[in-house]
C-alpha cells in the first residue's frame, strides 16, 4: 500500500454502443483521477456486457492510461472465446502506478475478433479508487 488515504474514482457507464467489429474502438473513459504522490496507486474494475455479432469469436478488452490512441496499455488484454449471437458479462481489472499526476483519465477499448460487422456493447462501466 502507498500509505494515502484512499480516493474513489466515481463510475461512468454507457448504455447500447457499437464495438466497431474487429477495430479497436474506444467505448468509454473513467473519470478524471488526481493522485496524492509519487507512490499513489490506481485500481479499476469494470464491466463490459457485450454482444458479439454473428461471426465474432473473441472479445478484446484493453485498459490504457490516458487517450488509447497515444498512450499504452495498463495490465493483460482481457480476451473472452464468445459464440457469435450471445451475449456476455466480461468483468475486467487494471493496476496502475502513474505517479503524482493530476486530470489523468483511463481509456477501455473493444475489438471483437473476426467480427464482419459491428457487435453490441449492451452496457459497459468502469469505476476504482486511488490509494
Amino acid at each position: 500500500m502507498s500509505g494515502y488515504e484512499p480516493q474513489v474514482i466515481e463510475p461512468v457507464t454507457i448504455t447500447f454502443a457499437a464495438d466497431g467489429g474487429a477495430v479497436e474502438t474506444k467505448i468509454l473513459t473513467s473519470n478524471v483521477v488526481n493522485t496524492p504522490g509519487d507512490n499513489a496507486t490506481v485500481v479499476l474494475h469494470g464491466m463490459v456486457y457485450e454482444n458479439p455479432g454473428t461471426a465474432g469469436t473473441i472479445v478484446e478488452i484493453k485498459v490504457y492510461r490516458g487517450s488509447w490512441t497515444r498512450s499504452y496499455q495498463i495490465g493483460s488484454t482481457i480476451a473472452q472465446l464468445v459464440t457469435a449471437g450471445s451475449q456476455y458479462s466480461i468483468p475486467f481489472d487494471a493496476v496502475d502506478t502513474p505517479g503524482d499526476v493530476a486530470d489523468l483519465t483511463y481509456d477501455v477499448t473493444v475489438a471483437v475478433a473476426n467480427a464482419t460487422a459491428n457487435g453490441t456493447v449492451e452496457y459497459a462501466s468502469v469505476a476504482g479508487f486511488v490509494s
